[in-house]
């Protein structure tokens, strides 16, 4: 057992010390991006997918879309916020919010830099570049410092220092001679690392340029902004001066005004894909050089119907690049997106792929099919999704089971129930997948019943969903209050729940066994044993383990105790700025714990209603408060992340658990 000592003066005291032991769920964070790379595992070749999953990479393959390993972050308070292929996509470069940077190799995921620190402590990475030779790597972030590193030895060489915003995009140019890298500060520069200076300076958009993009002859410099104008530089004569060597070469329309977010060629460099903060990527086809050629020629020959000069027309992007009408457009707001590279031996008319990160927790694989038509050149087509593992949107609420082996948790979409197993004798193990996951449009409250094969979830509607596990579906929908069902509770008698609702009405209910009119066999159900009718609405409830009282949190910051037998007013406590949101009854009742909007933990005593001690517990409202059973030790947890222990008895704080980003 972890053991840690707590000082007061010369008394020492003794707590239970908690660590985190992993964590499910997660499938695509907003924090970072997705990337796409090939690996090798003996004589077989694949592809998977890494995504951002809090302080991990999870890694998914790509055929099956399954779970095949993960990279731990070694850090719970920082969260992955950049991920990038190297140039022959033999290494993952990965960022943190925390400044640290790591290398792995794809075969086997042997670590080449594990946490590298060359930024300010706590500033955010937000771009990656690895050379050609992927020997050195540069790194951008929100300290608008550029790091360039020694992959071999693990240590950055030099900074360069010239940006005034956060660093954006970054990539290596002319055999890793120059750096091109672009800032929140709308400026474009040029770097030179073997002098680690600066060599040229543009201003990259009329708006605040985003991102940059090199096509694979580095001849072409696409500069993305927040307006709708693709900047297009032409990088090809790279022996005069350097300001010759990125002249401006036209600019490319977007249809969406949206700001750019991020741009990406195809493996065969055809296609040009762009990114904006919505839920659309937008496509510009490359044309060849024959196509060029055409498309110059129709201009000479209407300038010559129209008796103009054909001797100054100049080549410029608008007849490189085309745009197309098709358009992926995703369900959900795009994070981020990446190509499927090429496989050795595929034919070049199989379609490309691009695998989509949305916004709610979930990755989908796109086809990109290139046609015959000139009516239809291409087809953008949804081919695969990954969604089942996670919830869609944030968790409103949790229960574990009696057993301690099951934790059912709702989000909107649906209930999921997670499993939980064992390590080893005598030592619990981490959740390790979604055993059930029914489809409940908006739940907000949940509880297990006694038996564990049955849950009871609130809605938004105002309905009780009786859900049987066995069976994993809602096998009766009961219309509870005519508002939102914000708090459910399992009474401690074990004989019924209690809910409350935004239509100011708390109701007792009790079980029973109902006769189904189909099947002839009896199902689970619940009617109303008695209710009680408040001035504002019920935010929270519970009732002790000694069967003598429960507890109602009410809209106007106060808590009603009342007899659990007859249901008759007992206390009232009131001190709270902002409304409860939580509660919890120490085991043998004589503390109750209060949670609020205020930020502040309230501890009360039972026995005539005064308050203990007012803690300022969390940065932002309190979510949960929890005490341990048997106990008067107190968990609570905030909306600012963080999970802490208290002692309710000495008024101390114990631990603080960090791990969640959200």
């Amino acid at each position: 057992k972890l053991q840690f000592l707590y000082f007061i003066g010369t008394m020492p005291r003794s707590y239970l010390k908690y660590e985190a032991k992993g964590m499910t769920g997660v499938v695509a964070a907003n924090d970072g991006n997705v990337v796409v790379v090939p690996v090798t595992n003996g004589d077989e070749k694949g592809m998977v997918v890494c995504t951002p999953a809090l302080e991990y990479v999870h890694i998914f393959d790509l055929a099956t879309l399954d779970i095949v390993g993960y990279i731990p972050g070694g850090s719970d308070e920082a969260a992955v916020s950049c991920l990038e292929s190297s140039a022959n996509g033999d290494q993952l470069l990965i960022g943190y919010t925390d400044g640290h940077v790591s290398v792995y190799m794809t075969a086997g995921w042997e670590a080449l830099m594990t946490r590298g620190l060359g930024h300010k402590l706590n500033s955010k990475i937000l771009s990656l570049a690895s050379s050609s030779d992927s020997t050195m790597l540069a790194s951008g972030g929100s300290d608008t410092d550029i790091v360039i590193w020694d992959v071999s030895t693990q240590d950055p060489l030099f900074r360069l220092r010239g940006h005034k915003s956060a660093i954006l995009g970054l990539k290596f140019q002319q055999n890793n001679k120059r750096l091109i890298s672009v800032a929140g500060d709308g400026l474009v520069k040029i770097w030179e690392p073997d002098v680690r200076a600066c060599v040229h300076t543009f201003i990259g958009s009329a708006s605040q340029a985003t991102s940059i993009c090199l096509d694979i002859t580095e001849s072409r410099l696409i500069v993305g902004a927040r307006d709708n104008i693709l900047k297009v530089y032409n990088t090809e004569n790279q022996s005069g001066t350097v300001e010759e060597g990125y002249a401006p070469h036209g600019t490319l329309e977007r249809q969406n005004h949206r700001p750019v977010a991020m741009m990406k060629y195809n493996p065969s460099h055809t296609l040009l894909a762009v990114q904006s903060a919505d839920r659309v990527i937008e496509f510009f086809s490359v044309l060849s050089e024959k196509g060029v050629g055409a498309k110059l020629a129709r201009q000479k020959k209407r300038r010559r119907e129209k008796e103009k000069d054909t001797e100054n027309i100049e080549r410029h992007a608008g007849m490189e690049y085309h745009k197309l009408d098709a358009v992926l457009r995703a369900d959900s707001k795009i994070r981020s997106f990446d190509f499927v590279p090429r496989e050795e031996g595929e034919l070049s008319s199989e379609p490309d792929k691009v695998v989509v990160a949305l916004n709610d927790n979930q990755f989908e694989v796109w086809n990109i099919t290139f046609t015959d038509s000139k009516v239809t050149p291409v087809v953008v087509t949804r081919s695969k999704e990954c969604s089942i593992i996670g919830h869609r949107g944030e968790i409103r609420s949790s229960s574990m089971s009696a057993s301690n082996r099951l934790i059912a948790t709702c989000a909107t979409g649906g209930v999921k129930v997670w499993r939980i197993e064992l390590e080893t004798e005598g030592e619990e193990g981490a959740i390790v997948d979604c055993t059930h996951t029914i489809d409940i449009p908006e739940p907000v409250c949940l509880t297990f019943l006694p038996g564990d094969q049955h849950l009871v979830a609130g809605t938004k509607d105002g309905t009780l969903e009786i859900i049987s596990l066995p069976l994993s579906e809602v096998i009766e929908s009961i219309e509870a209050h005519e508002g939102e069902v914000q708090a459910l509770a399992l009474r401690s008698d074990g004989k019924g729940i209690a809910s409350g609702g935004k239509d100011k009405k708390f109701k007792i209910w009790s079980f029973d066994l109902q006769t189904d009119d189909e099947t002839k066999e009896k199902r689970l159900t619940l009617f109303e044993a008695s209710s009680l009718e408040f001035t504002d609405g019920v935010t929270a409830i519970t009732y002790s383990q000694d069967r003598k009282f429960f507890a109602v949190a009410l809209q106007d910051n106060t808590v009603k105790i009342y007899f659990a037998d007859s249901c008759k007013f007992f206390l009232s406590l009131f001190g709270h700025k902002y409304p409860v949101t939580s509660l919890s009854i120490s085991d043998d009742s004589r503390l109750i714990a209060t949670g609020s909007i205020d930020k502040n933990v309230k501890l009360w005593g039972l026995d005539f209603g005064d308050c203990h001690k007012s803690l300022f517990a969390h940065d932002d409202y309190v979510t949960d408060v929890k005490f341990v059973s048997g106990t008067h030790y107190l968990w609570t947890c905030g909306k600012d992340g963080t999970v802490k222990s208290w002692d309710a008895d000495h008024f101390s704080h114990v631990q603080t658990l960090r791990g969640h980003h959200g």
